[in-house]
């Protein structure tokens, strides 16, 4: 009589862990389907993002200004003359 309890918890036990490895692979799936849908809808920003620089004029070009690489490259040199 006590093997059939045995048998009884270890079949439940086995049910369990099965329906919580379907739960956790459906979970899977949703998660997976969500960071794609996430990463489109960000590629697709930048697209538009860069689509919008693409038309703007450069700022050191339209001011005059040099750009930071060099104004940080003139910097730098005056400060070692210093």
């Amino acid at each position: 009589m006590e093997t059939k309890w045995w048998v009884g918890i270890v079949l439940t036990l086995m049910v369990l862990c099965c329906v919580c490895c379907m739960c956790s692979c459906l979970l899977y799936h949703k998660f997976q389907q969500w960071k794609r849908s996430v990463e489109e809808r960000r590629r697709e920003d930048l697209e538009a993002a860069n689509a919008e620089n693409e038309s703007l004029p450069s700022y050191t070009i339209v001011s005059g200004l040099p750009s930071f690489p060099a104004e940080l490259y003139d910097s730098f040199r005056s400060a070692e003359l210093r």
